[in-house]
């Protein structure tokens, strides 16, 4: 490459500069192909410069790739502690969904996000009953998909969870249940990308028995997490 009478060569990890090196340099350019170990000087002679002034610089890469966690959006009952939005999740029925509060990740968001649902049981459910998690996403406020509105409440409107979670897609977690009472059970988390900025969770009770019905609503321990995920590129491990 040639700008402003300096040529780079791409020199096997390092990178050559020389500068001045002749009146019409494109005339007697030719690539080298030299290990890393060869003189300066010798360099110097291939190139055929009548003024050489040649510095060897090391491309200076970072030694570590490494995932560094953002502040993360819970949704849970409001003044619960750690809730950042609200979805009211306390004593949800069986065969009931509740939409949270719409995330707005911003213009600009992480590509990744860690998802984790917990569910505090009440009565015991059925060993395998399920919690569906899904999230619905959209560019705009004006175009929230399956009947979310981007405010805590029932979900769909007309009851039909079946027929709306359709246009959502798949759940992202589905928590599988243990015949377990009083407990908070947790799925294992998985990697989510949103396509889009602003983002609904939708949570659908198929356990059978409704989630645990607290005294004090914001006692309840059911979340919804999403932690963003960032790419950490570092020299020192």
């Amino acid at each position: 490459m040639i700008a402003d009478g300096r040529i780079l060569f791409n020199h096997r990890g390092g990178l050559l500069l020389a500068r001045d090196l002749w009146p019409h340099p494109w005339r007697r350019m030719r690539p080298l192909y030299l290990p890393n170990n060869d003189d300066l000087a010798l360099i110097a002679a291939k190139c055929g410069c009548k003024r050489v002034d040649l510095l060897r610089r090391r491309n200076a890469f970072p030694d570590y790739a490494k995932i560094e966690h953002g502040t993360a959006v819970v949704w849970g009952e409001t003044g619960a502690s750690g809730v950042t939005l609200t979805m009211t999740l306390d004593a949800l029925a069986s065969g009931s969904a509740r939409m949270g509060a719409v995330a707005d990740l911003g213009a600009q968001f992480d590509e990744e996000q860690a998802i984790i649902l917990a569910i505090e049981s009440g009565t015991a459910p059925t060993a395998g009953g399920t919690v569906d998690l899904l999230v619905a996403s959209t560019h705009s406020t004006s175009y929230y998909p399956a009947g979310v509105s981007g405010s805590d409440g029932a979900w769909p409107s007309d009851g039909n969870e079946d027929e709306w979670k359709l246009q959502i897609g798949s759940p992202i977690v589905q928590l599988v249940a243990t015949n377990d009472a009083n407990v908070v059970q947790v799925q294992g988390g998985v990697i989510y990308r949103p396509p889009a900025r602003y983002n609904v969770a939708v949570v659908d009770n198929n356990l059978s028995q409704a989630i645990r019905d607290e005294a004090t609503a914001t006692n309840n321990d059911s979340r919804v997490m999403m932690i963003p995920r960032r790419l950490l590129v570092q020299d020192a491990a």
